[in-house]
């Protein structure tokens, strides 16, 4: 039974565009963009704000870092706020608090740009280790992006050595770092989007199931893929769960971190691995229907 997670990954705030076509941005361009009132903040806050709105059984502890600045405070005070235990979360002076400009498309497609001099990138092993005292059996560890892969390692490593539940996440550009630091064999899950399996292996999503599971045969993986819903693979098992339509389709931003926080809620939960990929689904949803990367209309009740 899971009773205590433990989550590392992006602590931050951000700006938000919209665009008004959908050109893509090219190299030399300047392009006029509005700039809206919508609430963007970092992967590893945004999973954790989920997994601990679901999960109030749980202890959940964020790890990582902000500076010591006003939107550090602003960003403990609503981690707080939605339950989420910060004691391990340190603030620095060295560095100020993660930053990202994010960019919408008129088609709701969008991505964005974030602080690679954070407090975020200060997080190293020794102060995962100095976390570490209460990882057990009864965790999960969640290492999420955003932060740097030695450090998403070295939890994942601790959690597996005291037979915790370890789930993981990377982006395209960190793939073959992850491969090669033993991710894929640590993970006991592994949640990742189409493209970020593109990066894995350029022959498709089952090219990059089959790498991923050649490591770590154990492995539970879903590869998200937007509008064609997600694809699962438990052992030989292969599932695909169809994307839940969304009345009104807001912002596509921060839904896949949504799906990972569902996910985890589930498995939480005891939920079987397509269960609580189908909850993961179900909070997506509720997810691209708000401006904000955080949606406050993803409770309990509302995927019940």
């Amino acid at each position: 039974m899971i009773t205590k997670v433990f989550g590392i990954g992006g602590i931050g705030t951000g700006i938000f565009f919209q665009l008004d076509d959908n050109r893509p941005i090219s190299r030399d361009e300047s392009r006029a963009a509005v700039l809206t009132d919508f609430k963007d903040y970092c992967k590893g806050h945004i999973i954790m704000h989920y997994v601990a709105v679901l999960s109030p059984s749980a202890k959940v502890y964020m790890l990582g870092m902000v500076g010591q600045d006003e939107p550090g405070r602003g960003l403990i005070a609503e981690m707080q706020a939605a339950g989420i235990d910060t004691r391990y979360l340190k603030v620095t002076e060295e560095a100020p608090t993660m930053f990202s400009v994010c960019y919408q498309f008129p088609d709701s497609a969008g991505g964005n740009l974030t602080a690679s001099n954070s407090a975020c990138g200060l997080v190293n092993p020794a102060y995962i280790n100095e976390c570490a005292g209460e990882i057990d059996a009864s965790s999960l560890v969640l290492a999420a992006p955003e932060v740097p892969l030695e450090s998403r390692i070295r939890l994942m490593q601790i959690g597996k050595e005291r037979g915790a539940v370890t789930v993981a996440s990377f982006l395209s550009a960190e793939a073959d770092d992850f491969a090669k630091a033993g991710g894929f064999a640590l993970a006991d899950i592994i949640a990742i989007n189409a493209d970020e399996a593109q990066a894995v292996c350029s022959n498709g999503i089952e090219s990059a199931a089959r790498k991923i599971m050649s490591a770590n045969p154990a492995v539970k993986l879903v590869i998200t893929e937007g509008k064609n819903g997600s694809h699962i693979f438990e052992g030989n098992t292969y599932t695909h769960i169809p994307c839940f339509p969304a009345e009104n389709v807001v912002s596509t931003a921060g839904a896949g971190d949504a799906f990972l926080g569902g996910l985890v809620a589930a498995t939480i939960a005891g939920k079987n691995f397509k269960t609580a990929a189908e909850y993961g689904a179900s909070a997506a949803r509720l997810s691209v229907m708000s401006a904000n990367t955080i949606a406050e209309t993803v409770t309990v009740d509302a995927l019940r």
